[in-house]
């Protein structure tokens, strides 16, 4: 385990103490989802539960070496599975607690979910698909708000802030305002390609336009090491190029294949995960006409 954030953000993976009794939990497992907890004095908010039972279960495992509280929270930052397959390892006993557009996503695939999931993203999910298959339950969350929520832990407040619809209709992310710490769910990725298949591209900018301007010292993405304010305006760069060069490409008259052949290999040629770019300009293409029409 690291701790502390004095001078630069803490590396590594699993449990990282960001400040008394704030985790992040960084994925082992390359490109795969984060988490994190807050432990009180008798309980314990978990911050999305990850993809399959048995990383939950590593999760749930690392929590017990802080604390033998149970968790009586679970925030899902978003609907995806890799943020939610492992809630049922934790609910009960612990409250789910998202958007309300994250329930009706849930409902509507139910059980269904993961095998879902498998289907439509198999090609970046080499090698899961058998955990993910495991999963029994799809638990929607039992708490929802729509714009904003504070949760108060031993005098601790958290606020759960919805900033959608931007990677999803239903992202939240967690500010713990005090200590200037921010869990971005999937606003965020370091150093890789977002996974953009729901998002609302104009919505996601004027998110991390949003939370850029907050008192932040320590960022939590969704994917990737724990980070700085400066990966909030890396980020927003990063949305703000790919929707400039959509608009020159759909300004110039050309075809979304066009674009995608185009900016294929060359857009931040240097992050990881280049080929989701097709599927994200694919998705965004339409989104960026009806604006320009």
């Amino acid at each position: 385990m690291a701790s502390g954030v004095a001078g630069g953000p803490p590396t590594g993976s699993g449990s990282i103490e960001l400040a008394d009794g704030v985790f992040a939990y960084i994925a082992p497992e390359e490109y795969r989802s984060n988490a994190g907890f807050v432990v009180a004095s008798d309980e314990v908010l978990v911050i999305d539960s990850r993809m399959t039972p048995v990383m939950a279960q590593a999760l749930r495992d690392d929590i017990r070496r802080f604390t033998r509280s149970d968790a009586r929270l679970l925030v899902n930052t978003h609907f995806h599975g890799d943020h939610i397959f492992g809630n049922e390892l934790f609910s009960p006993p612990a409250h789910v607690v998202a958007h309300s557009s994250v329930r009706r996503q849930l409902r509507t695939y139910g059980n269904d979910y993961p095998q879902i999931f498998v289907d439509e993203y198999h090609h970046v999910r080499t090698g899961y698909a058998g955990e993910i298959l495991q999963v029994k339950r799809v638990v929607p969350p039992s708490i929802t708000f729509d714009h904003a929520l504070s949760v108060h832990l031993d005098g601790r407040e958290i606020h759960l802030i919805h900033v959608g619809p931007a990677h999803t209709e239903g992202d939240i992310v967690v500010y713990l305002s005090a200590e200037r710490v921010l869990f971005t769910g999937d606003l965020v990725f370091i150093d890789l390609h977002p996974w953009m298949v729901n998002c609302d591209l104009s919505g996601l900018i004027r998110a991390m336009e949003r939370v850029t301007a907050w008192d932040v010292d320590v960022v939590v993405p969704g994917h990737g090491p724990v980070t700085t304010k400066s990966a909030l305006v890396v980020m927003l760069e990063y949305y703000r190029a790919l929707r400039h060069a959509l608009r020159s490409a759909i300004a110039d008259g050309l075809s979304v294949d066009q674009a995608v052949e185009q900016l294929s290999g060359t857009f931040y040629a240097h992050w990881q995960q280049a080929a989701r770019l097709p599927s994200t300009i694919r998705r965004v293409w339409p989104q960026l006409q009806a604006e320009s029409a």
